[in-house]
Parts: structure tokens; C-alpha cells; sequence
């Protein structure tokens, strides 16, 4: 096996061509996050980006493990684009799952924390609640070196079957939730004005608003502002900027008499679309802007050749309404071949089980100090914003 370490401006035509088939065969990858334009966008707005590529004798690159560093002498890793990226994880050809470890430490990386890597391509019922078995939907994985800390879904919207098949499908399923869109559309437009819906607005003014609303947002709740950072709001307008068949921004907006009244900013490979990062104007806040946007959106997103939308993970009370099935991601953290790495996943290890304890407080606390420290250490490259961030964060 033969490995290489290079900086996403360096990929050659020839490895941008061999990633691109890597990922086109198997489902797990299906995902704008996967494709090397992302890895290049990130690269351009961070200078701590970097990707192993692994080359087998006769199957040619069967590994793209892109990463992103955490500081000078930690040997932590995290995902390019961090904490933005909703997929993220090694992009491995089937039957080189085990390569993983030894591609971190060629590249003298310790621990790799990830947030969604893609447990499998299959899809699952949209409506289970089941627990998630890894080891029965993807064995491979556990030969990784990885350490699982927890299992969600993502929400997918599946409009290959035409959009007026799926909306006949969730509104079967949700009745309620849909007539009640429906009757705030009209009160909207009989009460504020006529709505208009927009798909991809190439309005740069339109993505500063939504920005800007996402920043108050951050600070009405309390969480950390990850588009404070120069290199996060830069890494957006790049994406927004990028406009090819593989990736491209989708900024989609809903107006009221001119006003944007909603925004969701997306990114789009193909024919999927997956859902970014999306705002309201609060003086619309009676109507549920965010509501009319995500049903009109998928709308528009069909008559424009979209055939799958991808929701994201979490937010599960109103991505539910609009899911036709669901896709298993895990989170957690993969230790390099070697001491070190043993050492550091055993210490993911003890995190893991504090979190999963029956400790009430204790491990609730755990796991909210993990998560928003990780947001924190990812978003933040400056010693005094990481000081900053965290002061808070004890505050919060």
C-alpha cells in the first residue's frame, strides 16, 4: 500500500478523477461533503487542511482521508470544515476498511474525532426508533479501530417519485402539520404581503442577511458563534460562489412584498441537495417562515431537478414531516495504528462510557461540555478565541 499526503490545492486532475470514482460506488458517499470541490473550498478558506490518499498495486486509490488539524503538537484531527460538515470520515473502497488506522498514522495523527461518518448507503424506515446495531448493518466498520460514541439519523426526502407522489405521502402521514402551512401561507399573504419563493437567489446581499441572522441566533441562545470566525463566513460564500455539475451553492429564499422573509442556504451535488444552514426574520416570527420555506423549498427544488434532499441530522421535530426514510451516521473517534493511538482511543473510551452511564447529571453534563468544547476547539484557530469560547461555555 502506498500513501501520500498532499494539500487540496495540490490534488492532481488525475486523483481529483480517481476520488470522484470512489465515491460514485457506494452509497455511503452520496453527499456534496464527499466530493474533493468541498475538500478545495475548506482548503481555500483554512491553511490546516490536508488529505491522505492511499494507492493499492492493482486497485489503484482506494482511500481519501481528508483532515483537519486541531493545533500545533496535539496529533488530533478533526473533519475539514469542522464544525459545518454534516458527513465526514475516511472515504474508503469496500473491503479496505482496515486501512484507516494506518493512513492516521502515516500521517502522524493520532485520534480522529468524527461527527457523521455514514454508517451505511442503505436507507431505514422513517418513522423507527429503533437502536441502530453496527456491527449487523456494517461489520467492516468495527475493524476500523474506531470507537463508536453515539448513533443518530440524518432525514432524507426522497423526491424521485415526483414531487406531487411525495407530498401526497407526508401529508397522509402528517395531515395536520401540512393544513396548518397551507393556512399560514394564506394568512401571510392576506395579513403581510405576497410570498414569494425563490429557488437559488444569486444574491450575495440575501446570504449576509441570512448570516447575520444565524449570528443573533447563536447569541439569543447562547451557543457559540461558529460563523464569528473570518474563515467560516468566507468558507460559505466560497461554496455559494462554486456553481458546477458536482457542487454547487443553492441559496433558496422566500420573500413577503420584496422582504426576505426566510432563507436556507444549501449545497447541491447532482441531483441531491442537502439542506445547510437556514434563518427567519423575526418580525415574520407569527407565521412560521421556517415552516412555509421547507415545503415551498422542496417544491421548487423538484421543478429544478432535484431528486433527493437531504434534511441533516438532528432537529428531528420538524424534519420528521417531510422524511421519506432515514440514514444511520455514527459519531465518535478513530485511533491510529500504535501506542499513542491505543492510548488516545482508550481515553475516548472513558468519555464514552461516562456519557452512556446511568450517571443522571453527571453524564448529561458530559456529554454537553464534550460537544460544545469540540464546536469550540473545531471552529476556533486562535488561542484567545478558544480562551474565549471555553469561558463561556463553563458560563453557559
Amino acid at each position: 500500500m502506498k500513501y501520500k499526503i498532499v494539500s487540496p490545492e495540490n490534488l492532481s486532475e488525475g486523483e481529483i478523477a480517481s476520488w470522484r470514482d470512489l465515491i460514485s460506488v457506494d452509497g455511503r458517499y452520496v453527499s456534496p461533503y464527499f466530493q474533493p470541490d468541498y475538500c478545495q473550498i475548506v482548503g481555500q478558506a483554512r491553511n490546516d487542511i490536508s488529505v491522505i490518499l492511499a494507492e493499492d498495486d492493482k486497485a489503484g486509490l482506494v482511500g481519501v482521508f481528508p483532515f483537519q488539524s486541531s493545533g500545533v503538537g496535539l496529533r488530533l484531527a478533526r473533519p475539514i470544515g469542522a464544525p459545518f460538515t454534516d458527513y465526514n470520515g475516511p472515504i474508503l473502497k469496500q473491503g479496505f476498511a482496515h486501512i484507516a488506522s494506518d493512513m492516521l498514522s502515516y500521517a502522524k495523527v493520532s485520534v480522529y474525532s468524527f461527527s457523521g461518518f455514514p454508517i451505511t448507503g442503505d436507507a431505514i424506515d422513517a418513522n423507527t426508533d429503533e437502536e441502530i446495531d453496527i456491527a449487523k448493518v456494517d461489520p467492516e466498520l468495527l475493524s476500523f479501530g474506531m470507537s463508536v460514541r453515539n448513533k443518530t439519523r440524518a432525514f432524507v426526502a426522497d423526491l424521485s417519485i415526483g414531487y406531487a407522489d411525495y407530498l401526497e405521502s407526508r401529508r397522509s402521514e402528517f395531515p395536520k402539520h401540512f393544513k396548518k402551512s397551507r393556512r399560514l401561507w394564506r394568512q401571510a399573504e392576506k395579513e403581510a404581503g405576497k410570498l414569494e419563493i425563490q429557488f437559488h437567489e444569486p444574491s450575495e446581499e440575501a446570504l449576509n442577511t441570512l448570516i447575520d441572522w444565524k449570528r443573533e441566533q447563536f447569541v439569543r441562545t447562547g451557543l457559540h458563534d461558529v460563523l464569528g470566525p473570518q474563515w467560516s463566513r468566507d468558507m460559505l460564500k466560497k461554496c455559494f460562489s462554486a456553481q458546477s455539475e458536482n457542487f454547487a451553492g443553492v441559496l433558496t429564499t422566500l420573500r413577503c412584498d420584496g422582504n426576505l422573509m426566510a432563507a436556507e442556504f444549501g449545497v447541491r451535488s447532482g441531483d441531491l441537495l442537502h439542506g445547510w444552514v437556514s434563518g427567519y426574520n423575526i418580525e415574520y416570527h407569527s407565521y412560521s417562515p421556517g415552516m412555509l420555506l421547507q415545503t415551498r423549498l422542496l417544491e421548487e427544488a423538484s421543478k429544478a431537478g432535484v431528486k433527493t434532499a437531504d434534511l441533516g441530522i438532528g432537529a428531528e421535530h420538524y424534519k420528521k414531516y417531510y422524511a421519506s426514510y432515514q440514514r444511520p451516521v455514527s459519531q465518535g473517534v478513530l485511533s491510529a495504528t500504535g501506542l499513542t493511538g491505543a492510548v488516545r482511543g482508550l481515553g475516548g473510551e472513558i468519555w464514552n462510557h461516562i456519557e452512556a452511564a446511568p450517571l443522571g447529571p453527571v453524564s448529561n453534563f458530559a456529554g454537553k461540555l464534550r460537544r460544545r468544547l469540540d464546536v469550540i476547539l473545531s471552529v476556533e484557530q486562535t488561542m484567545a478565541g478558544r480562551r474565549q469560547g471555553i469561558i463561556q461555555a463553563f458560563k453557559k
